[in-house]
């Protein structure tokens, strides 16, 4: 009889329950057994002594990623420990538009108040080129 363990790295000293494991015969690739990991080490029987199996993660755990497969050779008394690496949470992502934006003037069109100035001078000039015109003639 040989035990499988469901391990974090980091930690290394508690199971992790929940994940869903598989031994396969990797020559023939058939599913000799499937168990889901819990709080204590899982015995697997039934193996034939010397031979190679693989124990592989079907499905992850919430919050781990899958491990590798792992090649071992059946030994009475033999612990097998699957390492699970957390999943690292997700930055935030800061989505365009969702909050005014200060000092970006990217978007202010400078031709169009360039126009505006420049008419309000002339409009300006001729107003009082006309009133020049008007004071002169009375």
């Amino acid at each position: 009889m040989a035990r499988a363990k469901k391990r974090p790295p980091a930690e290394g000293k508690q199971n992790i329950a929940g994940s869903h494991l598989q031994i396969i015969d990797p020559e023939t690739g058939e599913v000799i057994t499937s168990f889901v990991s819990g709080a204590d080490t899982y015995a697997i029987t039934g193996l034939m002594p010397g031979k190679t199996y693989a124990l592989h993660e079907e499905k992850a755990p919430k919050g781990y990623l899958l491990a590798s497969d792992i090649l071992f050779a059946m030994q009475d008394g033999k612990t097998i420990n699957m390492y699970d690496k957390p999943v690292k949470p997700a930055k935030p992502v800061k989505k365009q538009g969702s909050s005014p934006q200060t000092g970006d003037y990217a978007n202010f069109n400078w031709s169009l108040m360039y126009a505006l100035i420049l008419g309000s001078l002339t409009a300006a000039v001729l107003v009082r080129r006309k009133m020049d015109r008007a004071s002169f003639k009375d």
